[in-house]
């Protein structure tokens, strides 16, 4: 509280509870006042332990707060404020009723025909009950950030349902029906975005409740530092000023290594949910990440080939060319108008979808190009890209990016990975080949109609985006309209990272890609052994719990496939909320089914028959 009120002595204690329950009540954590800089003598546990810079809203996840005071007589004590049960939150677990489910922050139920589909919902609505079946040929996900949130998308659901109206339209809402539940979906792609699609704490959500994120980016971060003298998370999280953030991601060492990062921090927290690729797709620097994704290289490997390709391109960038990337939307006829203009001083380095490319160049001739097509009337924007990528200007950094690759261990990829470079599936001998790929990329131009269009002819039907905002996505999009395919984004800031995730999240359940639970299936425990368990071992049930309590605290989601062992039916009439003290000085609040106190030397004793 000295950092945030003054030290005003005897009543800490009562400030420090004031400012929790306010915390929690306002979702807003106050900042240390007039803190700018960290200590040099702190630098080395920022990772463990960071000052809070300014103020910043409180993640849903969080309904508990503690307190810590010592007293003036020496006495240490501890506190924890928690909202009430009754408050509005998201649910962060399995969590509904005896069968229609909500797997973290996703709504579920199947049916057999949207007749029965509605019916299951109007039940749900009014009783919380409702009919489900794991072999039902349609699947209805939505995702919601709280009880209100997801009354109204039901009651939405229900109105389109009650016209005998398709529910495509409120995908936008997240909101998804598959028809095809148990039918094949076709083939699915990961598909990984390219530099500049970056921007301020991307991610964030995920890096604050998911550690398998957290720890792939604090490894970035840490190789960053060490390597490229660049600190990332200081810029992705905890920058105040966001314009001075922001203009440092867009520089090459910025765009490529927090691509890099995110990118595959998304990966692992996508594959560990149960998600599998049958193919990838790179969007230029992408196919680093997708490269890497996959183990072709280790960690610092990876991170030495972002760090190899940012000195091939500091050095065009450093070369006094003044190089520029515009983006157009635009005719094929408006394109060769503006490429007649710049002559030799542009070349189209990218074709997005039909009708988006991307001329790279010389600044003044890109500038004059986007003044005309401002009088055009067509959609042009200056990227973030200090350098002009996939054309002859890079030409110098090919054979020093090439070299650099060729010292470099490598795996062979165990995804087939379409290149955007030669339009074939990666495939290589040794290392030497592989950099010459990659390097080459450099001056050429990319075509992702063909890579698109290409997928599709071999079956892939839905494609998600791993990484920020949804560039490829709408390339699929736009290249396959009119067919039957879904391109799914995973970050945005403009729907927000953590709801966009959210939708992301139940659509992959709504096509079968992701496993939830069924509710007719048992625990993985017998339930007799389970109540033994309850009637005469309460200490082992009491540290089931506060394990699955911890695991949850530090991988940010609850069990989706397997009921815990604690999870055994019991009367209401039963249950009840009891402190069990498991050291001198500490209490945990345990499993609601636990009557009996248990002493320090019980639990070493159940611990040496939980091991056995």
């Amino acid at each position: 509280m000295k950092s945030h009120v003054g030290h005003i002595f005897g009543g800490s204690g009562v400030a420090g509870m004031l400012s929790v329950i306010l915390s929690l009540k306002n979702r807003k954590v106050p900042g240390i006042r007039n803190l700018k800089k960290y200590r040099p003598e702190i630098e080395g546990v920022l990772d463990k332990a960071r000052p809070q810079m300014g103020n910043s809203t409180l993640e849903d996840r969080f309904d508990a707060g503690a307190v810590t005071s010592l007293g003036l007589g020496g006495a240490n004590y501890c506190v924890v404020i928690t909202r009430p049960e009754n408050d509005s939150k998201p649910s962060s677990k399995i969590a509904s009723t005896a069968n229609i489910q909500t797997v973290d922050d996703v709504f579920v139920a199947t049916a057999n025909s949207k007749d029965e589909l509605k019916n299951n919902i109007e039940q749900y609505l009014a009783s919380g009950n409702a009919k489900v079946n794991s072999n039902s040929k349609l699947c209805f996900t939505v995702s919601f950030d709280s009880k209100e949130t997801l009354k109204k998308k039901l009651e939405s659901s229900l109105s389109f349902l009650s016209k005998s109206m398709s529910l495509k339209p409120l995908e936008s809402q997240g909101i998804f029906l598959n028809e095809g539940f148990n039918s094949d979906n076709g083939k699915f792609a990961f598909c990984f975005p390219g530099q500049g699609t970056h921007y301020v704490s991307m991610g964030k959500h995920l890096y604050d409740t998911n550690t398998t994120f957290k720890n792939v980016i604090d490894e970035v971060d840490k190789l960053s530092r060490e390597i490229a003298h660049f600190d990332l998370k200081q810029l992705l999280y905890y920058t105040t000023n966001d314009t001075e953030a922001q203009n440092k991601l867009s520089s090459i060492e910025g765009a490529q290594i927090s691509a890099f990062a995110i990118e595959l921090a998304l990966y692992r927290v996508l594959t560990e949910m149960g998600l599998k690729a049958d193919v990838m797709l790179g969007h230029s620097f992408g196919e680093i990440s997708a490269l890497a994704a996959q183990g072709v290289w280790d960690m610092e490997t990876a991170f030495k080939v972002v760090k190899a390709r940012i000195d091939a391109s500091n050095l065009i960038a450093n070369s006094g060319q003044n190089l520029k990337m515009l983006s157009v939307a635009c005719t094929e006829d408006q394109m060769k108008i503006f490429l007649n203009l710049g002559g030799d001083d542009v070349v189209l380095s990218n074709i997005h979808a039909p009708g988006q490319y991307i001329i790279a160049g010389k600044e003044q001739a890109i500038i004059a190009i986007n003044k005309t097509a401002e009088t055009f009337g067509v959609e042009a924007k200056m990227l973030q890209i200090a350098s002009a990528f996939h054309s002859k200007f890079m030409a110098d950094a090919v054979k020093p990016f090439r070299e650099a690759l060729e010292k470099l261990e490598c795996k062979q990829p165990s995804v087939p990975l379409l290149s955007t470079i030669t339009g074939k599936y990666i495939a290589y001998k040794d290392k030497k080949e592989l950099a010459e790929i990659l390097s080459n990329q450099l001056v050429t131009q990319l075509n992702m109609p063909r890579e698109i269009n290409q997928l599709y002819h071999d079956g892939v039907r839905q494609f998600l985006e791993v990484g920020p905002k949804w560039a490829l996505s709408k390339m699929v999009e736009a290249t396959l309209s009119g067919k039957n395919i879904n391109a799914i984004p995973t970050l945005h800031p403009k729907i927000g990272d953590q709801e966009t995730f959210r939708r992301a999240k139940a659509y992959l359940i709504s096509i079968g890609k992701i496993a939830v639970a069924n509710s007719e299936k048992a625990s993985f425990v017998d339930s007799s052994f389970l109540q033994y368990l309850q009637e005469n071992e309460p200490a082992i049930i009491a540290l089931l719990d506060e394990a699955k309590r911890r695991f949850e605290g530090k991988s940010g989601h609850g069990f989706a496939s397997k009921a815990l062992p604690t999870s055994l039916p019991i009367e209401q009439n039963q249950a009840k909320t009891v402190t069990a003290p498991i050291t001198k000085t500490a209490s945990v609040v345990v499993a609601k089914t636990v009557s009996a106190q248990v002493s320090q030397k019980d639990i070493n004793v159940w611990i040496i028959k939980a091991k056995k």
